[in-house]
């Protein structure tokens, strides 16, 4: 051992540095946690202060309300309102897929009504997906739901 080591000043400063640095990194990875956080609420906010999604949110829930699935078409009025709630939830899902919003806060805030849409529009977006010849539309949000309703994070 170097005779520096032996030093017991040296090697106080020395655990003291590395318990500075350590303590630091700590704080660090809260705060990244707490801002990820933060970030996640405030897009999942935008949909909720957004006229556009609002109104789309509003038409939908009285799509749904009757609990049962939909058919593979829709009238065109209906579609387009299903189309801007099932398109936010997709871009929600692909954030929340790749690790960019966080995944708790997503599940707990918007996940029940990702699940819910999801789980009753499915026959009509696996409908859509076979008329467009698209078997990537909404997969994304399919893939998030199914993560969600296994409680992972």
């Amino acid at each position: 051992m170097p005779a520096i080591l032996q030093d017991p000043e040296v090697l106080v400063g020395l655990v003291s540095l590395i318990v500075v640095v350590a303590l630091a990194y700590a704080g660090f990875v809260a705060n990244q946690k707490r801002e990820r956080r933060s970030h996640t609420l405030n897009v999942l906010i935008q949909f909720s202060t957004s006229e556009t999604l609002g109104k789309a949110d509003r038409a939908a829930a009285q799509i749904l309300e009757a609990g049962t699935l939909l058919p593979s078409e829709l009238p065109d009025d209906q579609e387009a309102t299903l189309m801007q709630l099932l398109d936010h939830y997709e871009l929600v899902a692909t954030a929340y897929n790749t690790g960019i919003l966080d995944r708790p806060t997503v599940r707990h805030v918007r996940g029940g009504a990702m699940r819910r849409a999801f789980r009753l529009c499915e026959p009509y977006i696996r409908a859509h997906r076979d008329r467009l010849q698209r078997p990537e539309l909404y997969l994304n949000l399919e893939k998030a739901t199914r993560h969600m309703a296994k409680g992972k994070t």
